[in-house]
């Protein structure tokens, strides 16, 4: 952190060779860093709405943290992220899997108490964060279904979203 608090940094190299380096300051930040446990702590839940136009999980640009994130940005203003109370879109491949958010990974709780995120092959981003709670294992890999995710939540389970710099959240869906 900086003198005026958290920031997050962003280091960019283009075809030619040129750096250039970025900084914004974070607002919404966790008080801690460490990698989160979950389930996560009390806070407002990320009101998501779930896009229905699907991503292809063959499309190289969910797999690489980069600039090109058109894919994210149409997904963002189709669920009309920003207005009516939304803070993001849920996200799911041609199959109806669940992949991410356009910044959070997502892991859903199963009934057996285990937090399940999905698969990379289902065409995701596999954060830092996510990569940390896995291999610690805090959650493990598996499909999730759109269908999994409002059934588990009319059953009282949870949804949650995390990412290394936001922190984590649970989540609920909205129309």
């Amino acid at each position: 952190t900086a003198a005026g608090g958290a920031q997050r940094v962003r280091l960019l190299l283009n075809s030619a060779g040129d750096v250039e380096l970025e900084c914004h300051q974070l607002v919404d930040t966790p008080d801690r860093h460490p990698l989160l446990e979950l389930p996560p702590p009390p806070a407002a839940p990320k009101a998501l709405r779930i896009d229905t136009c699907r991503v292809s999980s063959a499309d190289p640009r969910l797999r690489h943290k980069s600039t090109a994130r058109e894919v994210y940005a149409e997904a963002r203003r189709r669920c009309g992220v920003g207005q009516s109370g939304v803070d993001d879109v849920l996200m799911q491949n041609e199959a109806g899997e669940v992949t991410e958010t356009s910044i959070y990974n997502v892991a859903l709780l199963d009934e057996d108490g285990r937090w399940r995120t999905p698969a990379a092959s289902c065409g995701l981003l596999a954060g830092t964060m996510r990569a940390e709670l896995l291999e610690r294992g805090v959650l493990y890999e598996g499909v999730v279904s759109v269908c999994e995710v409002h059934a588990a939540l009319a059953a009282g389970r949870q949804l949650s979203v995390f990412n290394s710099v936001r922190g984590v959240a649970l989540a609920v869906l909205v129309p």
